[in-house]
Parts: structure tokens; C-alpha cells; sequence
């Protein structure tokens, strides 16, 4: 979450808009185009808040799996991070920003591969891919 410090009920940040929701696939191929790795999954927050008409703030940004299929002989594993939450906006009125970070890694017996994409959601609704 991006919001201001401080906050002891959450009945105080008002204004909020509904959540926020895409969908994303990866799919990986073998040597015979057969599909052997289908990750997809959502990037979801909640954004607008303020606080006594200041600032737009955002909570409960989050990366979940959507579905996963990995063929026989492959190996998936996928994790979320959130390296850091800032304010785009002024001091007097702040706007939160928080990139999200999904890694995964796919391999087999003979190779292995590590990918990453970045999102970066703000307190206005924008949700931009960094890639």
C-alpha cells in the first residue's frame, strides 16, 4: 500500500474506486511448438483514496496467479516483489506510486530460464508494464 502515515482507522482515507484488474499470459513452446508452460495472472489494486480531500492514494496492490499448466519434464516456479512505493505527486498532494515485480523461472533437465516484468500503479488508476 501507498498511504499516508499515520492512518489508525480505515474509515479515514475515503473516495476510493473500485479495484483495478489486468490479465497477463505467458506461454512458453518446445521445439515442436507444443505448448509446455501456460502462466497466466493479475495485476489487481485499489486506488483514489484521500484523506480530508488530499492526496490519491493506493492499497492492496497485488500480482495473483490466475492459472498455471506446465507439461511433464518442466519445472515453473513464480514470485511477486514490491522493490519500493513513492510519491509521484507534491507533498501537500501526494499521489502513491508502487512498482510490482513478477519472476519466474522455467527449466528442464538440460536448461533453465529466469524472467522478469514490471508494473508500476499509481493513486490516479494508471497501471503501466515497464518492460
Amino acid at each position: 500500500s501507498a498511504m499516508p502515515e499515520g492512518i489508525t482507522k480505515w474509515t479515514q482515507l475515503e473516495g476510493w474506486k473500485p479495484t483495478r484488474s489486468a490479465s497477463f499470459e505467458v506461454t512458453y513452446k518446445n521445439v515442436y511448438g507444443m505448448k509446455v508452460v501456460s502462466f497466466a495472472y493479475r495485476v489487481m489494486f485499489t486506488y483514489g483514496g484521500s484523506l480530508k480531500e488530499h492526496g490519491r492514494y493506493v492499497t492492496n496492490a497485488t500480482i495473483v496467479p490466475a492459472s498455471l499448466d506446465v507439461a511433464w519434464g518442466y519445472s515453473f516456479k513464480s514470485t511477486v516483489e514490491i522493490p519500493t512505493v513513492v510519491n509521484t505527486g507534491t507533498e501537500s498532494q501526494p499521489i502513491g506510486g508502487i512498482q510490482m515485480n513478477v519472476n519466474w523461472t522455467v527449466g528442464t533437465v538440460l536448461k533453465h530460464s529466469e524472467m522478469r516484468t514490471s508494473f508500476f500503479v499509481d493513486g490516479l488508476g494508471n497501471l503501466n508494464q515497464l518492460d
